[in-house]
């Protein structure tokens, strides 16, 4: 990440589908949890939202990080859709 890109952290009782997202619009976002449904929701949350791009992981903790297996996702809104709406 870079050093002074704006961040949020959302904690695990932090309840997803009461979060306003609506900030995201445009934005490029990256998610990282080590629960993997918890970081497949937020992505499809930040989908939703209207977020440009979203790079969502599942990361495990007990892995170096040369080392992680989890899931990964790339997502990018259509740029066509972007320019008209």
């Amino acid at each position: 990440m870079e050093p002074h890109a704006p961040h949020i952290a959302i904690s695990p009782e932090d309840r997803l589908q009461s979060l306003d997202l609506r900030f995201l619009v445009g934005l490029d976002v990256r998610i990282s949890s080590d629960d993997e449904d918890r970081a497949r929701a937020m992505f499809e949350a930040c989908k939703r939202a209207g977020a440009s791009r979203v790079i969502g992981c599942h990361t495990q903790p007990d892995r170096h990080y040369t080392d992680q297996s989890g899931w990964i996702e790339i997502y990018e809104k259509d740029k066509d859709a972007r320019i008209l709406g």
